[in-house]
């Protein structure tokens, strides 16, 4: 199962990311920031419960696994009370936009969000999906390279999820694959 960013053409509100062998299962729509995909052949297996502008939530084989997009423009406390919102979930994909070294290796500074998301998941037991810890999210500005790990993967017990695996598409955010094992 893949969550993404979702990228909306802008004039016609139409169009994102396909593969032939995922099944996207979210709206697009003009304003939409996170979709999900999924191995066709699990069709018969995902539900899509909401889809939302930066939530969306499948019940796959009876867990609940939530993808996110955190607006880098929610203030800290808008900020604290979305992460408290994602109780009774087993799993959680996402562009957290968040920075710190326990999740980032390049991170050289936490800021506000990646200190709090790290407090919340310790308190929680939310822990980082097992797997590829490489980055999530590179652009090219001004001539110089950024790079970063704002996506990944957490999860109630490193033992029921695989998340780890990424897939380059046509973003400058890396797809983010997690599997249930």
């Amino acid at each position: 199962m893949f969550v993404g960013e979702m990228w909306v053409e802008k004039r016609k509100g139409n169009g994102t990311q396909t593969h032939g062998a995922f099944t996207l299962g979210s709206e697009v729509k003009k304003g939409k920031q996170v979709a999900v995909y999924w191995w066709k052949r699990l069709d018969e297996e995902v539900e899509v419960i909401r889809d939302e502008k930066n939530v969306v939530v499948v019940n796959v084989w009876g867990k609940k696994l939530r993808g996110v997009y955190a607006n880098r423009k929610l203030r800290m406390a808008d900020w604290e009370r979305w992460l408290k919102s994602f109780e009774g979930y087993d799993g959680m994909v996402g562009d957290w936009n968040a920075h710190n070294p326990a999740w980032d290796p390049l991170c050289e500074q936490v800021d506000g969000r990646g200190k709090r998301m790290e407090e919340w998941m310790i308190e929680r037991g939310w822990e980082l999906g097992q797997g590829e810890n490489g980055l999530t999210w590179e652009r090219t500005r001004g001539g110089r390279a950024e790079e970063s790990r704002i996506d990944f993967f957490i999860s109630k017990g490193p033992t029921e999820w695989d998340g780890g695996k990424r897939y380059k598409l046509l973003s400058d955010h890396w797809a983010i694959k997690a599997e249930i094992v």
